[in-house]
């Protein structure tokens, strides 16, 4: 089983060995998800780029990919307790050089709008990955209770005041995100 799943991660998502590197397609989306939510926004932002293969690296299990041979770098995390995850930290402070050279989309998932929104996506990016992004973008936030340990649906159900799964996902974001990843 795990010879096919490495072998579709080889194969099958357009990524090759070459020189002891990893390669990926020209347009790249590199995201962390917790419970699926940011993960979803990436599929929808592959599914709505057009004209090229779109790799997805989620770095809960590619920790260190070389997309320096990429065009196109979209980057995604979600926010929990004010942060975004640590991986997504990590691979933008290593990579940052890198990434002022290249197209670059940013984007979050997270429970608030507005100010605190926006607040948030300042914390998770450097100014200098913000300044030079084409595309950026609030995508909204989904709850998945069953996907969260008792603590967390808790602490959920007494912030948010529900009780029921949250799709929340804001589209006209999502839209003007590619119409400016499109330019």
């Amino acid at each position: 089983m795990k010879t096919l799943l490495l072998f579709t991660l080889l194969f099958g998502l357009g990524v090759c060995k070459a020189q002891n590197k990893t390669q990926f397609s020209n347009a790249v989306i590199v995201y962390m998800s917790k419970h699926g939510t940011t993960e979803k926004v990436a599929n929808m932002i592959k599914d709505s780029i057009n004209n090229e293969p779109v790799t997805l690296i989620n770095l809960k299990t590619l920790r260190n990919p070389d997309v320096s041979k990429c065009n196109l770098i979209i980057i995604g995390g979600s926010i929990y307790v004010g942060k975004i995850q640590k991986k997504v930290t990590r691979f933008c402070r290593k990579n940052e050089e890198l990434l002022l050279t290249k197209n670059l989309g940013l984007f979050i998932c997270c429970m608030f709008t507005g100010d605190e929104a926006q607040e948030e996506f300042d914390n998770a990016y450097s100014e200098k990955l913000r300044n030079h992004a084409k595309a950026k973008a609030l995508m909204g936030y989904e709850l998945y209770f069953e996907k969260m340990n008792p603590v967390t649906r808790s602490i959920m159900k007494k912030n948010t005041g529900e009780s029921q799964n949250v799709y929340k996902i804001d589209i006209e974001s999502f839209n003007r995100f590619i119409t400016k990843l499109r330019k």
